[in-house]
């Protein structure tokens, strides 16, 4: 289904001169009219939404595949040739505002508005070749990381995200082998992804100055996105250091007994990212799925049992070839993505799956994002279906909570299942303190934007002592330790976006306490939070979703709540043992 009428929405940009004629159009547009001016606003719309959609599938093609240099070229071309396009949208929106049937627009505008008014007061010509070329190094990020592999035996090599998955092997030996090699690797690559990343920080530290502010901290929470202060992510960091990381601690205790150990190491429970935990002796592997084409059937059985329209969604997503989930070398979008073909109004799913466990946790938090989009297609504008960061991942973490009793597609052995599920809830815990230490480390590298490397590092080490569990031993291994940070590509590709996974995470945790109480109930507010996109704030769609009073992360009831989450956790955590 099209979204688009005003331009076709197939049309292939090259050069400028492709959208040139469309873009004087809507700058030359005068309206007279309530009418005419909602339908110049559907027109810039439908111009917005094939531009992204040039962008989105040039980039499709360049992550498939990050040698391919002519997908290289078009991606870096597109980033040249829309460059103009910045002061028009400039002029485009100050036009819209200033007109005087602007006062007239009904409350669905409000939205619109908002969004136009950051568009003026953001515009500073001289940022935006800043923007550009960091952009480009992002990209060269993302090829080191994807031609990286790893040897797992056999004389098998495979991508360095796939075999992160293998340390869940109940052989001991195996896993540090596997652990050493992954991270020997990410020591060879470390200084040129340290030199790239001096020239983002300079590039941003330069963006945000350039744009009227002391830094880049600044300047991002100026602007919309993140939707949450500095003040306020500073209290996420301390509510997670008190209340949640004595938690994670008592969950790496469980690992270390399930495993008949005195000792943890990295490689029996590694407490980063979403955690992995290995295999106690005697047990096998959780296997959920031999190949991506079960793994994409039983997912569209388990989103159809949830919400019939779900797996609707992901069948319509399969007929026009919407997915990309082997893992291969030189494949990119690090871990996974979903990207919205907004023009197509089709959302595009790529993951790096090896037939492990997480894998499953992934592919429904990407069918979280793509519900999401077909959720909010009834809407002309997207000014009104975009979301908030917050808002999307809400979206994709709520939607593992909410399959999770249904994984028996994976997982038809009831043991196996609840082991899955166990899994899950622990690594979900152990989460929230890695992603508190990745914003306040972004803080500091942004408020810092002059230290060296070597400050790095250690600034990182410290936040490790802090916010990850004492009970796991690193001796030995503190040059690994204190280069994690670059395993999180968001630090390099989307700075200060990883704190909306740790919100989102305690809004699911609500929405799955609703879903064991009352699921069919549970399932239908998700649903009418999905549908309202952008068109309200976050902590009305958040009131919706989860039926209760929002609580901002710097009010007083935000550690109370945090705590009420964690005590439920490990109350189900307990269930489940």
């Amino acid at each position: 289904m099209a979204l688009t009428s005003f331009i076709e929405p197939d049309l292939n940009i090259k050069t400028w001169g492709d959208v040139a004629p469309y873009v004087d159009e809507l700058e030359k547009s005068q309206p007279r009219t309530v009418l005419g001016l909602q339908r110049l606003i559907r027109r810039y719309s439908d111009l917005y939404c094939v531009v992204l959609e040039n962008c989105g599938r040039a980039f499709i093609t360049y992550s498939k595949d990050v040698r391919n240099l002519s997908a290289v070229q078009r991606l870096e071309q597109l980033i040249n040739e829309l460059t103009p396009m910045t002061e028009h949208v400039h002029r485009i929106t100050q036009n819209i505002l200033s007109n005087p049937a602007a006062v007239d627009l009904d409350d669905r505008y409000g939205p619109v508005k908002k969004a136009f008014r950051w568009e003026i007061s953001s515009y500073a010509p001289s940022t935006v070749p800043l923007e550009n070329e960091d952009a480009k190094l992002s990209l060269r990020t993302e090829v080191i990381n994807a031609l990286v592999t790893v040897d797992i035996g056999d004389q098998k090599e495979i991508p360095i995200i796939a075999a992160e998955g293998m340390l869940d092997n109940p052989d001991r030996d195996y896993r540090e082998k596997i652990w050493r090699t992954i991270h020997e690797k990410r020591l060879d690559i470390k200084p040129q992804l340290d030199a790239l990343f001096n020239s983002m920080v300079h590039l941003r530290h330069e963006t945000g100055r350039r744009a009227g502010h002391p830094n880049y901290q600044r300047y991002m929470h100026w602007s919309p996105y993140p939707q949450h202060t500095i003040r306020q992510a500073r209290r996420f960091h301390d509510v997670i250091e008190q209340v949640v990381v004595p938690v994670a601690r008592e969950i790496t205790d469980r690992q270390r007994e399930r495993l008949g150990l005195t000792t943890l190491r990295p490689w029996d429970s590694n407490a980063i990212r979403w955690g992995s935990c290995a295999t106690p002796k005697g047990l096998h592997e959780l296997v959920p799925f031999q190949n991506t084409d079960e793994l994409l059937d039983k997912s569209i059985e388990v989103f159809s049992e949830l919400k019939p329209v779900f797996g609707h969604n992901l069948e319509t997503m399969r007929a026009n070839d919407m997915f990309d989930l082997d893992a291969k070398k030189g494949k990119g979008g690090f871990t996974a993505y979903c990207l919205n073909l907004e023009a197509s109004g089709l959302p595009f799913v790529a993951m790096n799956a090896s037939g492990t466990s997480s894998d499953v946790g992934t592919k429904m938090h990407e069918g979280g994002h793509a519900v999401h989009m077909f959720a909010t297609r009834h809407d002309p504008l997207i000014f009104r279906r975009d979301v908030s960061l917050t808002m999307a991942e809400t979206a994709s973490i709520a939607m593992e909570f909410l399959t999770m009793d249904k994984w028996n597609k994976f997982y038809p052995d009831p043991a196996d299942h609840r082991r899955a599920m166990l899994s899950d809830l622990e690594e979900k815990v152990r989460f929230l303190p890695w992603c508190a230490a990745v914003d306040k480390f972004q803080q500091w590298i942004y408020k810092n934007p002059k230290h060296t490397p070597k400050e790095r590092d250690e600034y990182f080490a410290h936040l490790m002592d802090r916010f990850s569990p004492n009970n796991i031993s690193w001796k030995g291994l503190e040059r690994y330790r204190k280069n994690l940070w670059q395993e999180q590509d968001h630090i390099f590709s989307s700075p200060f976006y990883y704190i909306d996974y740790g919100f989102a995470l305690l809004t699911a945790i609500q929405i799955y306490r609703n879903y064991l109480q009352n699921p069919k109930q549970a399932v239908e507010q998700y649903y009418q939070g999905l549908r309202m996109g952008g068109s309200k704030p976050y902590p009305r769609v958040w009131e919706v979703m989860t039926g209760k009073k929002y609580v901002p992360p710097g009010s007083p009831r935000f550690k109370p709540m945090v705590e009420d989450h964690m005590r439920f956790m490990m109350e189900r955590i307990e269930e489940l043992s």
